[in-house]
């Protein structure tokens, strides 16, 4: 976070000032926030023993426009309509 200050002054001494805050651009965030269920973490894998759920936060400064997760192969995409954060639970089950 940041501000951009301009301070001008005449020769009678008037003096007008701006001052615009900014923000630099970042990626979007992906977090791993929580894990629930019946797993067992081996490094960093986890082994999925029953029904596990993970959940992810991912945010972006300037909005989302969609999130994209694939299991298997199978790739399914949630189209977002400029929301700055989203939740997204993934659930697994071992059948």
């Amino acid at each position: 976070m940041g501000n951009i200050n301009i301070i001008a002054s005449d020769r009678h001494n008037n003096v007008s000032t701006i001052q615009i805050p900014f923000i630099k651009y970042k990626k979007p965030n992906i977090q791993l926030i929580d894990v629930q269920g019946d797993y067992v973490l081996l490094g960093d894998n986890y082994v999925i023993l029953g029904r596990v759920v993970f959940k992810f936060k991912i945010t972006s400064v300037i909005g989302l426009k969609s999130v994209v997760y694939e299991i298997n192969g199978n790739k399914q995409e949630i189209a977002l309509n400029g929301e700055r954060e989203y939740e997204l639970e993934i659930t697994i089950n071992n059948d």
